[in-house]
């Protein structure tokens, strides 16, 4: 509510008047209490409006410690309720955001504050235990996640892995994987050494640990595609593909085959390099939707996962 002050317009007194001649006539006097009258009435409805006004919340400290509300970092863990913490490459150097890395001292702090506060990473075998009903996540259940298949997760994540006997997800691009020794990766429309991904036998390796389950990053769809007249560029696994030169969207059954190839593709080579069908697919930019899930469901893939404001089967949240 605003106060405005009273207008001393029509105050002003003519040259001849008994304002100007400093005497107060009978009239004045009886506009000066008037004006004192309103402008005590004005005083006593703001101290009635603040009083009405006064939100319940400064109250909350009168309340009863059983009757408080509970902040949501106290409350109770939801039975089979499980945290997903999605990671990408981890860099000592010079921690590069292009790759969304996280030094290795920063993700020891993360391991150990969350052996401190109680939270118990699972794997994917005991989550889809759970979802089946053959079995209960423990309380504060974390899924660590780690995407794009980055060398340093052989070299830096499964020596933490192994000594804090945790299990993990890794999902790797198959064509990056695939690239030969002496050519650089495309990542998007960026040439990168090939060095800094991990190749199929170092998948081999690390599927061997038995710590480590392999998931699904899609075999090619790891770029931004053409998705509209305007030349906007979204998640190629996302959507459906724009062609400039004819002015035409993909229909639904040509994206559903781009999805069914590009997953069998995917698929065949884990499988290969694992001896297990992969159960998880981990969408690119945390981006999917219904008909690829559809799809992709009757390959055997048990889990999507994309971005923790998607709405998703499951959440995760990004961390640097």
């Amino acid at each position: 509510m605003e106060l405005w002050p009273l207008s001393r317009s029509s105050n002003k007194k003519s040259p001849g008047n008994a304002w100007q001649r400093g005497r107060h006539t009978r009239a004045d006097h009886g506009q000066g209490v008037w004006h004192f009258l309103l402008v005590l009435a004005t005083v006593f409805v703001v101290a009635a409006l603040a009083t009405a006004c006064t939100p319940t919340r400064s109250l909350e400290g009168a309340r009863p410690p059983a009757q408080r509300p509970v902040p949501p970092g106290e409350q109770p863990w939801p039975e089979n309720h499980v945290l997903i913490l999605a990671y990408h490459e981890v860099q000592d150097s010079d921690p590069d955001q292009t790759f969304m890395s996280v030094s290795t001292e920063h993700l020891i702090g993360h391991f150990s504050w969350l052996m401190e506060n109680g939270y118990q990473p699972v794997s994917i075998e005991q989550i889809l235990a759970a979802r089946r009903g053959a079995a209960t996540l423990p309380p504060k259940a974390v899924l660590l996640s780690f995407d794009d298949g980055y060398r340093s997760f052989e070299t830096r994540v499964l020596p933490l892995l192994n000594a804090y006997e945790w299990p993990a997800l890794l999902a790797p691009v198959g064509r990056w994987a695939d690239t030969p020794p002496g050519q650089n990766v495309l990542f998007g429309d960026l040439p990168v050494p090939r060095e800094r991904f991990l190749d199929w036998q170092a998948l081999q390796r690390i599927a061997a640990s038995g710590r480590v389950e392999i998931a699904a990053h899609t075999d090619n769809l790891h770029f931004g595609q053409i998705a509209n007249p305007q030349g906007n560029r979204q998640p190629a696994a996302a959507i459906h593909a724009y062609n400039p030169e004819t002015g035409q969207y993909e229909t639904d059954a040509q994206y559903r085959q781009r999805i069914r190839t590009d997953g069998q593709r995917i698929t065949e080579k884990i499988r290969k390099t694992t001896q297990q069908a992969p159960r998880v697919w981990v969408w690119p930019d945390g981006e999917g939707n219904g008909q690829a899930i559809d799809e992709l469901s009757k390959q055997g893939y048990e889990l999507f996962m994309r971005g923790d404001d998607s709405g998703a089967l499951f959440q995760r949240r990004r961390t640097r």
